[in-house]
């Protein structure tokens, strides 16, 4: 069922300004099965902006700024079709989306991290289908529509290796990233490439935005882990970046786990935050809430995004009958703010 297409109303968010906006973590998120950018907001879901680029299959999406840039992967089931970084702006006014790159070899873009530093756009890009073109790895974008191959997967490496990137998440304390590899473990689970269990890389970016890949753990290997079972599908990753703890999500398992790297950035150990989920992938940290806000996609729009506290408590269903691949946390006064009623809640605190 499509939400409710309406800005958010005044009265409905200052009625949880008191309450709710402590309890309840807000974001944007890229909604798969009905293309488009929604919100929740003050408790609500509702429809920002549709996307009507044909074949829209989306996914990462951050903030910069004012501005939301998303991925849009629409060419990864159909060549003929046009994938890309995009951006939204005035999001909570009279809301428009521009291409910011679009085309080769951006195919199936996911993961999106916004690099201030580089100022590039650091995308996981993973064509379902890659063709003589394709770039299985990562990109950099800037935001005037610059495309750059960072880094490219080499399927002649022996295991574990990069394979299958999903997603990616800064370093805390480090100016590398951090990626899942679906299938790079040496842990044979099925058939074929694709049969093997996943792994986690660091990837480390030079000067000239040029990648290398660093292994951190091979989730197929429980000798190493300490888990009872292999991961085989790790997708979700992000990362408390005052602590260093990393979140990830695997999909296979139903569950959420909670890593931890030493001080030297080798990996120290992994263990079960929650389980009893169907096929949890995407995964954000609230800074503002501290907790984190994660989805689990069950298909024709039966998902659910849902938010937990870090130690594995207090889970709470936010929105259902939705799936995603990108959720973007936002301040709750900045959402009041850019809705024009900041100083209005402003007012009312002071009484």
């Amino acid at each position: 069922m499509r939400t409710q297409r309406t800005l958010l109303s005044a009265v409905a968010l200052l009625s949880v300004a008191g309450t709710t906006l402590a309890q309840t973590s807000e974001f944007l998120f890229t909604n798969q099965n009905e293309p488009g950018i929604d919100a929740f907001v003050g408790g609500v879901h509702s429809r920002i902006i549709d996307v009507t680029n044909p074949g829209a299959f989306l996914a990462g999406i951050v903030q910069v700024g004012s501005s939301f840039y998303f991925n849009d992967g629409a060419a990864n089931f159909n060549p003929a079709l046009v994938s890309g970084l995009f951006r939204l702006d005035d999001a909570f006014g009279i809301p428009s989306i521009t291409p910011v790159a679009t085309g080769m070899p951006l195919e199936n873009p996911i993961g999106l991290q916004w690099d201030a530093g580089r100022n590039n756009f650091i995308s996981i890009n993973n064509p379902f289908s890659p063709g003589p073109g394709s770039v299985d790895g990562i990109l950099g974008v800037t935001p005037g529509g610059t495309v750059t191959e960072i880094y490219r997967e080499d399927l002649s490496q022996p295991r574990p290796r990069v394979q299958g990137t999903s997603r990616l998440v800064r370093e805390a304390f480090s100016d590398s990233y951090i990626i899942t590899s679906l299938n790079g473990s040496r842990a044979v689970s099925g058939s074929g490439e694709l049969g093997n269990a996943s792994a986690l890389f660091r990837i480390n970016i030079d000067g000239s935005l040029q990648g290398t890949d660093e292994l951190i753990v091979d989730l197929g290997d429980t000798a190493v882990t300490g888990l009872a079972e292999p991961l085989l599908d790790t997708a979700g990753l992000t990362v408390n970046p005052n602590t260093g703890v990393y979140y990830l999500t695997d999909r296979h398992a139903g569950a959420i786990f909670e890593m931890t790297l030493d001080g030297l950035g080798a990996f120290e150990s992994i263990r079960v935050l929650i389980d009893g989920l169907v096929e949890p992938e995407e995964i954000q940290f609230d800074p503002y809430n501290n907790r984190l806000v994660f989805d689990e996609n069950f298909g024709a729009n039966l998902g659910r995004i849902s938010q937990v506290e870090l130690d594995g408590s207090g889970r709470t269903v936010l929105i259902e009958g939705v799936d995603t691949r990108g959720i973007v946390v936002i301040p709750a006064p900045a959402s009041l703010a850019l809705l024009g009623l900041g100083g209005l809640v402003a007012t009312r605190r002071r009484r």
